[in-house]
């Protein structure tokens, strides 16, 4: 099962980019606990299946349907990927090696700053055949069509957070009323 821990504070952006970098997202007020993790994925015709939304929901939360909002921040993807992670794993090269290889392996990349071998390990999720993975702190994948600009929708209950999603502008919807059985993988 995909499950991933996340406290009240929440990154949501490319994991190429170190804080603070303005297309990225730093959310608070999220309620802290276990979150499910699902990719939906979409055919598009002759671009094939891609990933259209990458969604977290809190456990406590799973049974009812969501209304969706727009976060309102810009999640912005220059390597082809963005995730969800708990701000305190965040490009935190000192959790690296407990995070292990993801689905494609080892990915070295020229370790420039702090973060790149957390970086390098994102990749090793996304460049697999799924397109997607996560760790005990957070979720990446491919995003849906490359780089560019995505909407952040969060949903809420008594004022705290309990769902995030990146929509890869591939739904055509403004409310997305998501429950994990429908739509997701």
């Amino acid at each position: 099962m995909n499950i991933i821990k996340l406290g009240t504070e929440v990154v949501v952006s490319d994991p190429c980019y170190t804080i603070p970098t303005w297309c990225q997202v730093i959310v608070k007020n999220v309620l802290p606990g276990n979150y499910h993790s699902f990719l939906k994925k979409t055919d598009e015709g002759d671009w094939g299946i891609r990933n259209s939304v990458l969604l977290v929901i809190h456990e406590d939360h799973m049974d009812t349907k969501k209304k969706w909002y727009h976060h309102g921040g810009t999640v912005g993807v220059d390597s082809g990927q963005a995730g969800i992670f708990s701000s305190e794993s965040y490009r935190n090269d000192e959790i690296a090696e407990q995070i292990g290889e993801g689905e494609y392996g080892a990915f070295p990349l020229m370790r420039d700053e702090s973060g790149d071998i957390w970086y390098e390990k994102m990749c090793s999720r996304t460049l697999g055949e799924s397109g997607w993975g996560h760790y005990p702190e957070g979720v990446v994948s491919r995003s849906g069509i490359g780089d560019g600009s995505y909407q952040l929708r969060v949903a809420r209950h008594k004022g705290k957070i309990v769902g995030l999603a990146i929509d890869y502008l591939m739904e055509n919807r403004l409310n997305l009323n998501f429950y994990k059985e429908e739509v997701f993988s």
